[in-house]
């Protein structure tokens, strides 16, 4: 017992961390870290890879470039590993899904810069009103180098102008996709062999041979992902160009409640950025763990070395640093474009697979605009927006008004509504197409509801699918009493005013024949729209003195502001259907 003891005992003591220097160089693991952190993200190509964990200062850089590199955008921006660097090299955008992490970190971010969608990713082939998953549709916040270079080419559309579609250009010689400089890499990448000439002179020293190794470990790792990546390069360059990419964008001063919208540029078929594939967010997972583990054990093991050996290793870090530095900023950065032209088509002249892209656009760019709309993204969950149910307009009837039934009169009608397409998809259609008076204020309480008609109704006996323009208010309206109605203070709130979300219901009105009006509301707090509804029938009086009484909470305050709104509402209908034509 007593001889275990002092076995211990003597195990403790031979741990020295305090040998000179060792805590003064535990420090410099922060010095060149932005260089460092830049250099593994690849933005000077597979030499800077290699290099970046040549030396040990900085190597706090790389682990924190290796996360932000395999987290998603909310938990970037969430743990503060966001950097200049990482958003030229990935850029940064948040997914348009329901997730409620990625929507409290919208919340926080400045107006995105534009909206992208993977055209491999359409809305999946439902019926109306199902929940679908966006898992393509994201709102960039910064774009890559690559992408920030090829729109600041593009000239800018304004928002009264019309629309120009920019798509990639087809030729029939070969030409390279990137710019990349083969010879000063691969010599970049034969001097960082150099540093096998640390590893033995510790050992010379008689220093532990593992300590050398193991602060190595980083460097023989990038060091074998750079041959990779060059060597993925050179099959690259050799390839004829390739076809127009997947990825299509539109950027520029987005609308939302609050903002009009400016100038927009459009790009179908951009290529994807290589970085956000699987195997680099792999290639970072493994450098983040390498890095950290090393960077642990080899000061570890430097609290054991003798002096010598501690300023041999910390000389050899400053030349590695003051080289890393020198290829930082000699070697040029290794994304850019080679010229690859792109054309500006009309909206017109493209194909209906393109249009279908450039719906799928606006849809999600609807989607964004309800995350952050004032009435809550919940309020939305029931609006149509897959490319599916939209393009179902095509082949819909398309009418001002609900078709009026001359069989008899009566106070109710049964309705069944199989869709709504909402402002957030309204507006977000007038923009694209350039109807500048059209804004997200102004067609506010705009909608296009969408009927199954009755047999009765239709043609031949059998449902046909009617979309009519209307008008519908989010209404926070609670019960009072008749007694109280006549005490009742009449209050009206106004549009983009923020609703705590419970106790609200969408209300609609739909024209109906000539001077009548199909009235409705949805239940309280679930807001379902699509389904079977009893409709009051009103007439303009009717409709004016339940909006004056001023119990819905609402804007509105006589039934000649539902028609100002109907007019809205057509308008809009008119700039979406241009996108489906």
């Amino acid at each position: 017992m007593a001889n275990s003891t002092t076995t211990f005992a003597f195990s403790l003591s031979s741990i020295n961390l305090n040998n000179g220097l060792l805590e003064i160089t535990a420090l410099t693991t922060l010095i060149g870290s932005e260089v460092a952190l830049s250099l593994s993200l690849g933005t000077r190509g597979a030499a800077g890879i290699a290099w970046a964990p040549m030396s040990a200062f900085g190597t706090v850089g790389i682990i924190r470039a290796c996360l932000s590199g395999i987290t998603p955008g909310w938990l970037r921006e969430t743990l503060s590993l966001r950097t200049s660097a990482s958003d030229t090299a990935i850029g940064m955008d948040l997914k348009l899904t329901d997730s409620a992490r990625a929507i409290k970190v919208r919340k926080q971010l400045d107006r995105p810069l534009g909206i992208v969608c993977d055209a491999r990713e359409c809305p999946s082939d439902t019926d109306f009103g199902c929940k679908l998953k966006y898992t393509s549709w994201k709102d960039v916040y910064a774009f890559d180098h690559m992408t920030s270079v090829m729109f600041n080419k593009l000239p800018d559309i304004n928002l009264d102008s019309e629309l120009r579609v920019f798509i990639h250009a087809q030729y029939e010689f070969r030409r390279y996709l990137r710019i990349h400089d083969t010879k000063f890499q691969l010599a970049a990448l034969s001097l960082s062999l150099f540093k096998i000439a640390e590893v033995y002179t510790i050992w010379a020293l008689g220093g532990n041979v593992y300590t050398g190794m193991i602060s190595s470990i980083p460097w023989l790792y990038f060091f074998l992902v750079a041959i990779a990546v060059e060597v993925q390069e050179q099959i690259i360059k050799r390839w004829p160009e390739i076809e127009p990419g997947n990825v299509d964008i539109i950027a520029g001063q987005l609308p939302a409640v609050g903002y009009e919208g400016g100038k927009r540029k459009v790009v179908l078929g951009a290529f994807d950025n290589p970085k956000l594939s699987l195997r680099w967010k792999i290639m970072w997972g493994a450098g983040a763990l390498l890095c950290s583990s090393s960077l642990v054990l080899t000061y570890f093991l430097l609290g054991q070395e003798p002096r010598v050996v501690l300023f041999a290793w910390v000389g050899f870090q400053i030349l590695w640093l003051a080289l890393r530095i020198s290829l930082y900023h000699f070697a040029e950065r290794d994304d850019t474009l080679w010229e690859h032209a792109l054309v500006g088509r009309s909206l017109d002249s493209l194909s209906l697979y393109m249009k279908h892209r450039v719906l799928l656009l606006t849809l999600a760019l609807s989607k964004y605009q309800a995350h952050i709309h004032p009435r809550g993204e919940y309020s939305y969950k029931e609006d149509c927006f897959s490319g599916k149910e939209i393009a179902l307009l095509r082949t819909a009837s398309m009418s001002h008004s609900y078709p009026f039934n001359n069989a008899g009169l009566s106070s109710s009608l049964k309705l069944r509504v199989i869709g709504v397409i909402g402002d957030t998809t309204l507006s977000s259609a007038a923009w694209i197409t350039g109807k500048s008076k059209l804004t997200p204020m102004v067609v506010y309480d705009s909608c296009i509801v969408i009927f199954s008609l009755p047999p009765i109704l239709g043609p031949n006996a059998r449902h046909i699918t009617l979309a009519v323009p209307a008008v519908r208010v989010l209404s926070a309206s609670v019960d009072i009493p008749l007694d109280a109605l006549e005490n009742h203070t009449p209050v009206f709130v106004e549009k983009g005013s923020a609703n705590h979300g419970r106790y609200l219901s969408w209300i609609y009105w739909i024209p109906y024949g000539e001077a009548l009006w199909l009235y409705f509301a949805t239940e309280t707090d679930t807001m379902k729209i699509v389904g079977d509804h009893d409709a009051q029938i009103l007439n303009d009086e009717q409709v004016t003195a339940k909006l004056t009484a001023g119990t819905l909470n609402i804007s509105f305050m006589h039934v000649l502001d539902v028609k100002e709104t109907l007019k809205t509402s057509q308008e809009a209908a008119c700039a979406l259907f241009e996108l489906l034509s």
